[in-house]
């Protein structure tokens, strides 16, 4: 279980929220932005 929240917290900042309650209030309700979040890939960094 500590795994799956660390996962989710980390989804949230890599999606630009600073607040995570913020952030689960913007997703909480609306499956899509969840799913959306989850499943957008990261911009590689420079090499």
């Amino acid at each position: 279980m500590a795994t799956l929240r660390t996962a989710a917290l980390n989804l949230l900042r890599l999606s630009g929220f600073q607040s995570i309650r913020a952030g689960l209030q913007a997703v909480m309700h609306d499956i899509t932005a969840l799913v959306a979040m989850a499943m957008r890939q990261s911009s590689p960094g420079p090499s």
